[in-house]
């Protein structure tokens, strides 16, 4: 089987993102590790690098594989549409879904207020949207889809 079609690969990707580890993000998914640590391996192999930096306690995901997430998320994001009655149905009702945007800022600015205030708007008034923030993904972030929103630094 082409573990690349598996579903459940991906979901375990996002997982270990949200987690920080395999061994939380398979008990979240409840997968057994064993199953679970197969699954990244075969993930490995047909895609030709590595996913899993070994080399740390716990292995944390490759900075190539980190930079595959907002795809990766989007991807989970259309499935659970695609399989959700409504659009099975063709009723088209989008209000239960889920959508993330990616914000990327400088490491160096402090914009506690901002991301705030705007967690606060997400919160009240799009319930369904997921932010997730970043740090320094700039130009190249953006043409890459790493983020959605960068904040760019005024000092020069």
């Amino acid at each position: 089987m082409n573990v690349k079609e598996n579903l459940k690969v991906w979901q375990l990707l996002s997982e270990i993102n949200k987690t920080g580890n395999l061994t939380d993000a398979a008990k979240s998914l409840d997968i057994p590790l064993s199953r679970a640590s197969k699954l990244i391996n075969q993930l490995e192999e047909e895609l030709g690098y590595t996913i899993l930096d070994r080399s740390k306690k716990p292995a944390l995901l490759t900075w190539e594989v980190k930079k595959l997430m907002p795809y990766v998320q989007r991807l989970l994001c259309n499935w659970k549409f695609i399989s959700s009655p409504e659009f099975i149905k063709g009723t088209g009702v989008r209000k239960n879904l889920e959508y993330s945007l990616t914000v990327s800022f400088p490491v160096n600015s402090d914009g506690t207020k901002f991301i705030n205030s705007l967690t606060h708007i997400c919160r009240t008034k799009y319930p369904n949207l997921q932010l997730q923030f970043t740090s320094d993904c700039g130009e190249t972030g953006l043409l890459s889809g790493a983020a959605d929103i960068a904040w760019f630094s005024t000092k020069a």
